[in-house]
C-alpha cells in the first residue's frame, strides 16, 4: 500500500472523531510531529503502531492500509 493512502485513512479516522494530531499522538504513544509524518506519507507507521491505531480508532489493520472497506 502507498504511503499516502495509509496516512489518508489516519487522518480520516482523526478527523471522524475529532481529534488533532497532537490528541491523536498523545492517545498512542507520539508526538504531533510524527501524526503529521504519518498522514502526509513522509513516514508510514510500522506493524505496531499500526496495532495500536486500528485498536484506539476501533478497526482493523487491513482498514487503515486500505485493504478493507469497513
Amino acid at each position: 500500500m502507498e504511503q499516502a493512502m495509509i496516512g489518508k485513512f489516519i487522518s480520516a479516522c482523526r478527523k471522524e472523531k475529532g481529534l488533532t494530531q497532537s490528541n491523536l499522538g498523545e492517545a498512542v504513544g507520539y508526538d504531533q510531529s510524527r501524526v503529521a509524518k504519518w498522514e502526509s506519507g513522509k513516514l508510514e507507521p510500522n506493524a505496531e503502531t499500526l496495532k495500536k491505531l486500528a485498536v484506539f480508532f476501533g478497526v482493523t489493520s487491513d482498514y487503515l492500509i486500505g485493504l478493507e472497506d469497513d
